[in-house]
């Protein structure tokens, strides 16, 4: 049974990193290690994260000053020593059969499994629209990610191979605040033999009214215009319509 590498980056959450830790350590699929990257909390998120290390041989706490989500994913990069990864978001949770599921697709190096997710809001629940083919070939993944409705730019719906990281040097980008993920997934997606999808929605993402995506305004909005130009710069080479 392979090792997954779990990587939750944690800033101020210390209303929901118990339910996140919770619903990842319930996982059925048991190798896995849990790399929280508390990243320079002002409440008690270490306190919490440092009693669930304590308590749990499968759960790594490591402390940085404040960066940013983008940093503390890197981090976490950096400590995985599975050969999958996860991103779980702190505000977020994860059905307990999640990673089991993905691990249980996965059909050989260069594979890329991804599935649904679930928006919560409050007290309602909601399957976020995807669709997608069961299989694809590396274009036809690129298409789907930058595609509406498609599989979605998100991390955090993806099992991820570490050796792909590792060998390539794939990182997130740390000075752009919007699409970040899309575009660590499509520079990830370039090298991949193909994707499968699971329709089933396993991933619950918690709506943030502060998130900079959600927020009025943000300085950090104006990064869209580079993130635009990165997304570009990536996909011109396919020359595809």
């Amino acid at each position: 049974m392979d090792k997954v590498s779990v990587i939750v980056p944690a800033y101020n959450s210390e209303d929901t990193i118990r339910r996140c830790l919770d619903s990842i350590l319930k996982q059925t699929y048991k190798n896995i290690e849990i790399i929280v990257i508390n990243d320079g909390s002002t409440d008690s998120t270490e306190a919490i994260c440092r009693e669930y290390a304590a308590e749990c041989d499968k759960v790594y706490l490591y402390n940085q000053k404040n960066q940013g989500v983008s940093a503390a994913r890197n981090s976490g990069i950096d400590k995985a020593t599975g050969r999958y990864l996860q991103f779980v978001d702190a505000d977020d949770y994860i059905e307990e059969n999640m990673t089991e599921r993905l691990v249980s697709e996965f059909k050989g190096p260069g594979n890329w499994v991804i599935c649904g997710c679930l928006s919560d809001n409050g007290d309602t629940s909601a399957v976020i629209r995807t669709s997608a083919p069961e299989t694809m070939d590396r274009l036809e993944t690129m298409r789907a990610l930058a595609a509406p409705d498609s599989i979605r730019g998100y991390l955090v719906n993806k099992l991820f191979e570490n050796d792909v990281l590792k060998k390539y040097q794939l990182y997130m980008r740390t000075d752009i605040f919007v699409c970040e993920d899309l575009i660590f997934c499509l520079e990830y997606a370039a090298h991949i033999k193909s994707a499968t999808y699971i329709e089933e929605p396993l991933y619950h993402y918690i709506y943030r009214d502060d998130s900079v995506t959600h927020k009025k305004y943000s300085p950090k909005r104006f990064s869209s215009l580079q993130a635009f130009e990165e997304i570009k710069k990536i996909t011109e080479k396919y020359h595809d319509e």
